[in-house]
């Protein structure tokens, strides 16, 4: 990637500011527009087009806010217009195609990148995140968004917006191998693939590559009356008589499916107690929940924690299983496993390249005592 720049947008009735903080320099540009009918001029729209345009940028939830809100102010719009569309981007949570298309102008072909879907947690806020990964100071939004704001309000709104980069370039720096890991499969499949979650990343590649087969990826169609049952394998078995009647009564119970996809939990399920040893577990859709509000584990000298990580639990549990949509048919696997391999491989490099820059680093350490 070229030289990376961190991007943040903040608007208001009167104002528009855009905060740009360089990687490798440190230095910040700031440029702002105060006034409901004023536009970005000339010189200003030269300089954030020369940024964008000579820089990697990236920023968070930046492909469906900050960049259509830049194309939009490069386009020509007034603070008022802005102000306009970005009530319309949170309001109706607006994803980019739908705002380029509702302006009637297409998103410039700058090298940008978002990095909210690859982060390892699910629709959390900036400042959350800020909290995990030790930013050094988080500030919540102050100001009333819907207000003008007075001039002498503009260097506090600006040192908001400069921490909000400074969480944001935290943020990535906690990530950046999710997002070399997206740089090297996107090379070898020709995707750009740096700004989508792990599931974004699996539905895109797999779309792509049974395209290449001839098969067309898309929702398949279900008769209202459909239901989806359970088979457990095999090898699924218990000594604990209550489970094993757990599995007879999931393999008898008819799932419904809703109009997004999404499996409709049972109240028969929802309210079943599963005990494990000395633990009580509910049952979601995704597995199993268990019912303490806080618990505090200590190991002794006859009880050891461990912590257990296995390589792509999920995805070899549908290998394994053979698990494919019926109407994508088998080819489907073929593509999936190929994904799969394609991703341990790319870590694994990720890996061994960064083991070695770590050995130089301790050689030209020992060269220079």
């Amino acid at each position: 990637m070229n030289k990376l720049i961190c991007l943040d947008v903040e608007c208001l009735p009167n104002y528009f500011l855009v905060v740009i903080k360089g990687l490798t320099s440190g230095r910040y540009l700031k440029i702002d527009m105060y006034g409901a009918g004023t536009k970005l001029t000339k010189e200003q729209r030269s300089k954030l087009n020369h940024m964008l345009s000579r820089y990697t940028s990236f920023g968070y939830n930046s492909n469906n806010y900050d960049m259509p809100q830049l194309n939009y102010a490069l386009s020509g719009a007034t603070c008022q217009e802005l102000y306009e569309n970005s009530k319309k981007i949170i309001d109706n949570r607006q994803p980019n195609w739908m705002t380029y298309r509702n302006l009637g102008i297409d998103p410039r072909p700058y090298n940008h990148f978002d990095v909210m879907e690859p982060s390892p947690a699910v629709m959390i806020s900036l400042k959350n995140y800020g909290t995990r990964v030790g930013s050094k100071k988080l500030k919540e939004f102050y100001l009333d968004p819907h207000i003008p704001i007075t001039e002498d309000q503009i260097p506090e709104l600006l040192a908001y917006c400069e921490n909000d980069v400074e969480v944001t370039v935290d943020l990535y720096e906690a990530i950046k191998d999710r997002i070399e890991l997206r740089v090297s499969m996107g090379k070898q499949y020709g995707l750009d693939l740096r700004s989508k979650s792990d599931a974004q990343i699996a539905e895109t590649v797999i779309t792509s590559e049974l395209k290449k087969q001839g098969v067309i990826a898309k929702k398949p169609e279900l008769p209202n009356s459909f239901k989806a049952h359970y088979q457990a394998p095999d090898y699924i078995k218990f000594k604990d008589k209550r489970l094993n009647e757990l599995v007879e009564m999931l393999e008898d119970i008819q799932f419904s499916i809703a109009s997004n996809g999404a499996v409709t939990m049972p109240k028969i399920l929802a309210n079943h107690k599963i005990i494990i040893g000395n633990t009580t577990y509910k049952m979601g859709i995704g597995g199993l929940h268990s019912q303490e509000k806080s618990i505090s584990v200590v190991s002794d000298k006859n009880n050891v924690m461990r912590n257990a990580d296995f390589t792509s639990y999920y995805p070899f549990i549908i290998l394994n299983q053979g698990l494919y949509p019926k109407h994508l048919g088998k080819k489907f696997l073929e593509v999936y496993r190929e994904i799969v391999q394609t991703r341990l491989k790319s870590k694994k490099r990720m890996g061994e390249i960064k083991s070695e820059i770590k050995h130089l680093k301790s050689l030209l350490k020992d060269d220079t005592v």
